[in-house]
């Protein structure tokens, strides 16, 4: 382990837990922290912004890692060289199912490599999977919380929005994958390789293939509510509880 200030996150080692939940947004990030005891801003630069507290007594840290993998990969790599042992992301997702609504959540099995960073780090076959434990206890709280929880693959894409190629949504979605969204692969990949724990918990806030209907609600009260009730349950499972 380094013993370095991190480059870009600008934190050194013992400055935050073992324990991380990680997001995308920054304001989700502050968001996270206030479900911390005696939670306190403890850096930030770009996107990275860290909290420290605790959970049940058990000290946990939360940092954002922004949109997409290249940024993300940064985060986690930087988060593991000053100590982090287990990761979990609370995240938002397209779902790529008529059947799962917006407010349900998705607790990520696996991811499909399609974030444009894992692919430099190893070998496309090299698959992007959590860490059986952490992801067991995650899906526990989560059920405990969250009737409308679900568990399986996600799509991890690095592109948003479409343009002159066709995308590969509805491809992935005739093979299975619940939903879509752009870190996770990423996350899953870099916990392998570099022997960390991590888990991944997504709220759908809509759907993709029927944006077109509408069907896109990220403010929406529901997911608003199925949000703070995912973080609980990774602030649980990092907890033991």
């Amino acid at each position: 382990m380094s013993q370095a200030r991190a480059k870009h996150l600008w934190v050194s080692p013992g400055d935050l837990a073992e324990d991380v939940v990680v997001c995308g947004d920054p304001a989700r990030a502050a968001r996270i922290a206030s479900f911390l005891a005696g939670s306190r801003l403890v850096q930030q630069n770009r996107e990275y912004h860290s909290y420290d507290g605790t959970s049940e007594g058990r000290r946990i840290s939360v940092v954002s890692h922004g949109i997409g993998g290249a940024g993300a990969a940064v985060c986690f790599n930087e988060l593991i060289d000053i100590g982090a042992k287990r990761i979990i992301r609370v995240g938002t997702a397209g779902a790529l199912k008529d059947e799962l609504a917006i407010g349900d959540t998705v607790v990520a099995t696996a991811a499909i490599r399609l974030d444009g960073t894992s692919q430099l780090m190893i070998p496309a076959e090299y698959p992007a999977v959590a860490d059986i434990d952490l992801l067991q206890r995650l899906r526990e709280r989560c059920r405990e919380r969250l009737p409308r929880t679900h568990a399986g693959v996600v799509l991890t894409s690095a592109l948003f929005y479409s343009s002159v190629l066709p995308d590969n949504l509805s491809l992935y979605a005739k093979a299975g994958a619940l939903a879509v969204e752009m870190e996770t692969a990423t996350l899953y990949v870099v916990g392998a390789l570099r022997n960390v724990a991590t888990a991944c918990v997504l709220t759908l806030d809509g759907n993709p293939l029927r944006w077109q209907e509408g069907l896109y609600g990220p403010g929406r009260e529901e997911v608003t509510k199925a949000i703070d009730a995912s973080i609980q349950a990774a602030l649980a499972a990092l907890a033991g509880n």
